[in-house]
C-alpha cells in the first residue's frame, strides 16, 4: 500500500464513520444482536474471517468502563489494557469515537499511526517526536497483534487517553506495565448463546460449532477455523497433547508461569483460559474450561511418577482457580479406577492399625438415584451419584453385606459427609445388617492420613459416629488405551457436572 492509496482509504473510513451510527441493531428469529460492516476497516489488525463483526456486549461494557475511567482521571496519564478480545474490540471503540466525533490516533504498525480528527485524516511516524500531533483527550488506539509489547512512544503523552489490547501473553505487555500507570479490563469469554450467533451471521455449522465449544472451550477463532478448514483440527488436537506433557513435566515451573499470564508455551490457547470472576470483581482467573482437556490433562499425569501427581493436585488443589477443575480431573480418574471389575487390589488403612484392608473390586456398574432404589441383591456393585443430596459421597462399593463409601480429594479440606451418608442410608434396600466403612481417596495416601485424621472422624454425627474410616492413596497409574477410553467417556457422560465457571445462556447451558 503506497503513501496516496493509504490515505484515501483511510479518508474513505473517516467520511464512514465520523459523525455517524454504523452499529447495525438486529431483530431476527426472537433474537437481537448488533454488527458493524467491516467492509473498509481494511487494516493489519483485522482478523475477522467475515466482513461483519458481532458486537459483544462485552465491547460495550469496556467501551463504558473505559470511557468512565478517563471522565474520572482527568489531568495525568491514563492507560487502559485490555487482556481479551484484542483487534476487533478496537474497531468498536474507533467507531464509537469517530461517530462521537472525537479525535482519534490509530497505531497501524510499528512505524506509523493515523489520526483522525474534525479535519480528516493524516499519517505520523511513531516516534516521540510526534506527540504534539495528537489533541488534548484524544483516545490512542494500539494491538498488539503486529508484535509490538506496547503503544508506541507518540502514545506516551499526559494529554492522550491509551487503549492497548492484547492477549493474555504478558510478553506483549509486560515492559510496557512497569513504566505506565495502568487500568487492567479482562475481557470475559464468550457465551455459547454469541458464538451460536457468530456462526449463523457467518453462514457457518452451528451445531457443529456448538460441538467444538464444547470439546475445546470458548476459542471463537480456533472454531470458526476448523469450521473452515476441517483438516486444522488434527493439527490443534496435536497442540492439545503436547501443553499436558509439558505441564506434567514441568509442572511447578510452568503452572508458575501460567499463574503470572506467562503463556509461552502450548498451554496458552489450548488447555488454560483466562476468564473473569463473575461475582462482581473482574479479576482475572485461569479455569481449564472443558472436560475433555481436564481428561487430557489426566492422561499425561498418568505417565508421571507418584510424586510428581502428588505435587500437581496440591498445588491446583490450593489455587482458587483451578481447584474445582484439579478436583473433578482426580473425581473422574478415582470413578474409572474403583468401577473396573479388573482392577488390581487397593488397600485403606485406618488410625494406628498397621493391617492393610482391601477396597472389594465390583461386578457391575450403575449411576445416579433411581438406579439404587431399584438394585436387588445379590448385592456386588459400584455406584457413582449423579445427585447433590449425596453431599460428600463421591462413589459407592457394595459387596454383600460390606458398603465403602468414597470420599474423593484433592486437598485437606474435606466437605461434610453425614448427609450425603443419610441420603444413600435412606435410599439403599437391605441395610439392616451391613458394615459401613468410610474411605478418603486422595492422589497421595500422606494427604488421605491428614484428612482422615484432622477432619473426617471429628465430622461424622448421629448414626455415623463409630463409622471406621480409613485411608486410601490412589495415584495415577499408567493409562492403557482402554483406560482412556474408559476415562473419556466417563468424561463424556458426565460432563454436566464439570465445574464450568460461566456465563449461562438464555438455554442454560453453560
Amino acid at each position: 500500500m503506497n503513501y496516496s492509496e493509504g490515505l484515501q482509504r483511510f479518508h474513505d473510513l473517516h467520511t464512514h464513520l465520523w459523525g455517524r451510527n454504523v452499529i447495525e441493531d438486529v431483530q431476527e428469529g426472537g433474537k437481537s444482536y448488533s454488527t458493524i460492516d467491516l467492509t473498509l476497516f481494511d487494516l493489519p489488525q483485522n482478523s475477522c474471517l467475515s466482513d461483519v463483526v458481532l458486537v459483544r456486549n462485552e465491547y460495550r461494557l469496556a467501551y463504558d468502563s473505559i470511557l468512565a475511567d478517563t471522565l474520572q482521571n482527568t489531568g495525568h496519564l491514563k492507560s487502559t489494557f485490555l487482556v481479551t478480545g484484542i483487534s476487533l474490540l478496537l474497531f468498536y471503540i474507533l467507531s464509537r469515537r469517530l461517530e462521537e466525533r472525537q479525535p482519534v490516533a490509530f497505531q497501524i504498525d510499528a512505524s506509523i499511526f493515523v489520526l483522525f480528527d474534525e479535519g480528516g485524516v493524516s499519517f505520523h511516524p511513531t516516534s516521540a517526536l510526534f506527540t504534539c500531533i495528537i489533541p488534548n483527550g484524544a483516545w490512542a488506539l494500539s494491538d498488539a497483534v503486529q508484535g509490538q509489547t506496547g503503544p508506541c512512544a507518540a502514545f506516551d503523552c499526559q494529554r492522550v487517553d491509551v487503549v492497548y489490547t492484547s492477549s493474555p501473553a504478558s510478553r506483549n505487555w509486560k515492559g510496557w506495565v512497569k513504566q505506565a500507570f495502568v487500568v487492567e479490563y479482562i475481557m470475559d469469554i464468550w457465551s455459547l448463546e454469541e458464538l451460536r450467533t457468530l456462526l449463523a451471521i457467518s453462514n457457518l455449522d452451528v451445531q457443529q460449532g456448538e460441538a467444538l465449544f464444547r470439546k475445546y472451550g470458548p476459542s471463537p477463532s480456533i472454531i470458526v477455523a476448523i469450521l473452515l478448514k476441517p483438516e486444522m483440527e488434527a493439527a490443534y488436537l496435536r497442540d492439545i497433547q503436547a501443553g499436558p506433557v509439558e505441564l506434567a513435566v514441568n509442572f511447578s515451573t510452568v503452572f508458575s508461569d501460567i499463574r503470572k499470564f506467562h503463556f509461552d508455551s502450548h498451554l496458552s490457547s489450548t488447555i488454560f483460559i483466562v476468564q473473569v470472576d463473575i461475582s462482581g470483581s473482574r479479576q482475572p482467573v485461569l479455569r481449564i474450561p472443558t472436560p475433555f482437556l481436564a481428561s487430557t490433562i489426566a492422561l499425561a499425569l498418568s505417565r508421571q511418577t507418584a510424586a510428581q501427581q502428588a505435587n500437581f493436585f496440591a498445588t491446583l488443589g490450593h489455587h482458587p482457580s483451578v481447584c474445582s477443575a484439579a478436583a473433578w480431573i482426580f473425581e473422574n480418574y478415582a470413578h474409572v479406577y474403583f468401577s473396573d471389575p479388573n482392577r488390581n487390589p487397593l488397600q485403606a488403612r485406618l488410625r494406628d492399625d498397621s493391617n492393610p484392608y482391601s477396597i472389594p473390586t465390583p461386578g457391575r456398574i450403575i449411576a445416579g438415584l433411581t438406579a439404587l432404589k431399584a438394585i436387588q441383591p445379590p448385592f456386588n456393585f459400584y455406584w457413582r451419584p449423579l445427585d447433590p443430596i449425596f453431599n460428600g459421597v463421591n462413589g459407592v462399593v457394595r459387596a454383600g453385606n460390606s458398603i465403602w463409601a468414597l470420599q474423593f480429594t484433592t486437598s485437606d479440606s474435606l466437605s461434610s459427609i453425614t448427609n450425603g451418608l443419610d441420603a444413600v442410608f435412606e435410599i439403599m434396600h437391605d441395610k439392616g445388617d451391613v458394615r459401613w466403612h468410610l474411605v478418603i481417596v486422595d492422589p497421595d495416601l500422606g494427604e488421605a492420613e491428614f484428612a482422615r485424621d484432622h477432619q473426617t472422624v471429628q465430622n461424622l454425627t448421629g448414626r455415623w459416629g463409630k463409622t471406621p474410616v480409613y485411608a486410601c492413596g490412589l495415584p495415577l497409574d499408567a493409562f492403557t488405551e482402554k483406560d482412556q477410553r474408559r476415562l473419556q467417556d466417563i468424561s463424556d457422560e458426565f460432563s454436566e457436572t464439570y465445574p464450568m465457571d460461566q456465563r449461562v445462556d438464555s438455554d442454560g447451558v453453560l
